[in-house]
């Protein structure tokens, strides 16, 4: 499979994708598992087949190889979902149907684990007064509330100092991904949002190290 990497000027921060969304099989694709009603329909499930080899991929290939410790597969929740607008968090429910592989490669590589969380809740603020992105997607407007948007959930909090103190894993590796990026302004507000509270982790256990990737599957 081929990666590309943004660019500053394409970005808020670079980071890896495979498809560009301007190509109309990939567009279709998402356009399908987002937003087609009847989740049991085979046209949906082919399109959350596909979707998730390709999230799949992105895990397998670039990231867990070279990872120790643990690593926490996630992705920003959907306005939508929190909103009561869909049934499913789609971008989660592509890692979570990818899990099973995952945790059966894991289990071959000695001094690496994983887990499959939601670690994100969108602040109510912020899901309140946020339009839809079509809307108005500029840059300007995508970034203005970037720190504001999202908090880590108390369950993963207490799963954390969990693995710190009773499974005394030293080192944790994030990797976020999300279905689109555009500014990439959704997962710099996640990455920033984890660096913070990892921050605070990491000064009341000082023994511990981290780091967090963002990747999209389109761009």
């Amino acid at each position: 499979m081929q990666y590309h990497i943004t660019t500053k000027e394409e970005t808020l921060e670079p980071h890896m994708y495979i498809d560009r969304y301007k190509d109309p099989e990939v567009k279709n694709l998402l356009h399908t598992y987002k937003f087609t009603p009847d989740i049991h329909s085979s046209i949906y499930r082919e399109a959350k087949e596909a979707l998730s080899r390709k999230t799949l991929d992105i895990c397998l290939e670039k990231y867990i190889s070279s990872r120790q410790g643990m690593i926490v597969y996630t992705a920003p929740p959907s306005t939508m979902f929190a909103r009561g607008e869909k049934q499913v968090d789609s971008m989660f429910e592509l890692l979570r149907s990818s899990s099973l592989t995952l945790l059966q490669l894991v289990q071959q590589m000695p001094g690496i684990d994983t887990c499959v969380d939601s670690i994100f809740s969108i602040s109510h603020t912020y899901l309140k007064e946020k339009r839809a992105q079509h809307i108005d997607g500029t840059r300007k407007s995508r970034i203005k509330d970037i720190r504001s948007r999202y908090v880590i959930s108390i369950k993963h909090i207490l799963y954390l100092f969990y693995c710190i103190r009773i499974r005394k894993i030293r080192h944790f590796s994030y990797l976020i991904v999300d279905d689109v990026s555009s500014t990439g302004a959704t997962l710099v507000a996640c990455k920033e949002t984890l660096l913070s509270k990892l921050s605070l982790v990491h000064r009341k256990n000082p023994h511990i190290t981290y780091d967090v990737r963002i990747f999209s599957l389109s761009h």
